[in-house]
């Protein structure tokens, strides 16, 4: 890390679903030190580049999301100085936490049923999917 600037803890993500199409994502990274406030980007399905989806002093973010995969990041900011209610987000005075992965899956798509066959004790003694073939 270099000496001076502001680091970002992990980011954490969290899908919850919100309807057929999208989810809830919850973003969420630990407080830093010194921060006036944080820029969080998001790298979304098709996008080449990284975008601001947030800038402000909360630690956690929910943002509604279609179906794919994204990549986040987070940085701290420090106060402008040459306007002091402005947050300035730059890599001359921070870095970008490491990147979060996220693939957003319907979840009708991801359903899985296993079915348990058991001995005449109760033990399971295979386990098999829906087309009957053996899972072990």
């Amino acid at each position: 890390m270099l000496a001076g600037l502001l680091a970002v803890s992990p980011v954490f993500i969290s899908p919850y679903t919100h309807a057929s199409t999208t989810k809830d994502v919850t973003v969420s990274w630990g407080a830093v030190t010194h921060a006036f406030a944080y820029q969080l980007e998001e790298l979304g399905p098709g996008a080449s580049s990284f975008s601001t989806v947030y800038q402000g002093t909360d630690t956690t973010v929910v943002l509604p999301r279609a179906l794919g995969e994204y990549r986040y990041r987070v940085m701290g900011c420090i106060q402008d100085p040459s306007d002091a209610s402005l947050p300035a987000c730059s890599a001359d005075y921070a870095h970008y936490s490491e990147e979060a992965y996220l693939n957003l899956q319907n979840a009708a798509a991801t359903r899985r049923v296993i079915f348990l066959h058991t001995d005449l004790l109760g033990s399971v003694a295979v386990e098999t999917n829906e087309q009957g073939a053996s899972n072990q």
